[in-house]
This record gives C-alpha cells, structure tokens and sequence, in this order.
C-alpha cells in the first residue's frame, strides 16, 4: 500500500513539475509574465533615471535606446487574459515605451528645427522681398531673420520648462540672446535698427517689407509653440517637449 502511495505521488510531482517548465517556457505562468514585466519597467526606470537626474546632460546627449528587458516585456504582452497585477505591471511597461517614443520624437523635432532654420530663414526673407537686394543686404537679412527665429522660439521654450530644466540650465551660456524683444512690433523696429545701422533708410524699405517679415516670424514661431507645449506622463514623473528642445537648442552645449 505504501509503495503505491509513494508512486502515486512520485506521479503526481512529475507532473506537476512538467506543467510548471512548460508554463515557464511559453510565458503563460502568471508568475513568470509578471516578473516579465516587472523586470522590463524595472530596467527601464534604471537605465532611464539619468534623464531626470542630469537633463541637460540627456538633452544634449541625444536619442535614448528601448532596453532589451523592456523590448522583451513588450512583446511578451497577450492581448487578453492578464490578472489585475500583470495589467498594472504592463501598463508601466506601455507607458515606458511611450516616455522613450516621446523623447526621441522631441529629439528628432529639435534636431530638424536646427538643420532647417538657415532655409525657413531664407524662406521668410524671400516672400517679404520687394525688390533685388544686393547680396550682402539679403545674406545680413537672412542672418538676422534666423536670429530672430531662433530667440522667439527660445524664449517662447523658455515659457514652458519647468523646475527640472530651469535647474538644470543653471548657469550655462544660452545659444540666444534673451534682451532681443519678443513681441511683433518691438521685434520689426530691432530688425529696423539694426539694417538702419549698415544701409541707407530709404533703400532697406525700398529693398524688403520688414513689416511683413517680423508677421511671419511670429506667425512661424507660434506654429511651432504648440509642439513646445506638450507633454507626457511618465512612471516617475512628466516630460515635456520645451525642455528637451530649451536644453538641447537654446542651452550651451556640455
């Protein structure tokens, strides 16, 4: 009788222990896709700390990397059948890959911003042309239409960082210059100036419609406002697009 009991249960246990490798193998132990998870959104919370920890640091580093626990934890991710605590522990994983996405986006963004200012520069000055300039009148134009750019869209940036990229900036050098004025009419009489100061009066009005120059600007720069205004939830936290772009493009490089 004894034997039989002892086989029975020798039986039983080899069973069991066949069920428990076989739902470790496909993931479909609770335990198993949840420590999954938990790993996934753990390693990205380490690895990603650095992005609040030092932000000018990570702003001006660059795109981040998805990582490989967090890519493993995504796809291991069933379109039903999740407990309470897997959905929790996936919703983390989730909103981890969207903070990567929404950084990287911002990244991107700022970078175009920066490689497409000269040409939006020369764009603007172009449609606000009266007549031929001579090249040297239309190269001072351009250069300080991307000037002007560059300080509204900064200062317009600057409106939106919070407390993490204002310490963060500390005191670095800025790549603008925030005494230029930021509102339309004060903006066309610098530009005013400043042309006054290297070419005859009458011939700078004659030669381009500052009035129209300086709309555009504005009218370019509030476009671009509404990408400097967004944010994202994040697990420890929010990030927002004016500080990756405030820090990467308008602070002095580390």
């Amino acid at each position: 009788m004894s034997t039989s009991r002892s086989t029975g249960e020798r039986a039983t246990a080899v069973v069991a222990v066949g069920v428990a490798i076989a739902l470790l193998v496909t993931g479909c132990g609770g335990g198993s896709r949840l420590s999954l998870l938990a790993r996934g959104a753990s390693e990205a919370s380490s690895e990603l700390r650095p992005l609040s920890e030092d932000l000018l640091h990570a702003a001006q580093k660059g795109a981040v990397k998805t990582p490989s626990a967090l890519e493993d934890a995504a796809a291991g991710i069933p379109a039903s059948g999740l407990s309470d605590a897997e959905r929790a522990a996936a919703a983390r994983v989730e909103r981890w890959l969207k903070v990567i996405a929404f950084w990287n986006g911002a990244v991107k963004w700022s970078t175009g911003w920066e490689t497409g200012l000269g040409d939006e520069a020369t764009g603007l000055v172009g449609a606000a042309l009266i007549a031929d300039a001579k090249p040297a009148f239309r190269q001072q134009v351009d250069d300080l239409t991307e000037r002007l750019l560059r300080n509204l869209t900064c200062q317009t940036a600057r409106k939106y960082i919070d407390a993490a990229a204002q310490e963060a900036e500390g005191e670095s050098g800025l790549l603008y210059d925030p005494a230029v004025p930021s509102d339309r009419p004060a903006i066309e009489d610098f530009a005013r100036g400043v042309l006054y100061a290297d070419w005859d009066d009458q011939g700078v009005e004659a030669a381009i419609d500052l009035a129209a120059l300086t709309v555009s600007i504005v009218g370019t720069v509030q476009t671009w406002e509404k990408t400097l205004r967004s944010i994202i939830d994040s697990p420890d936290g929010t990030i927002r697009q004016a500080n990756i772009f405030y820090l990467r493009s308008c602070v002095a490089k580390v």
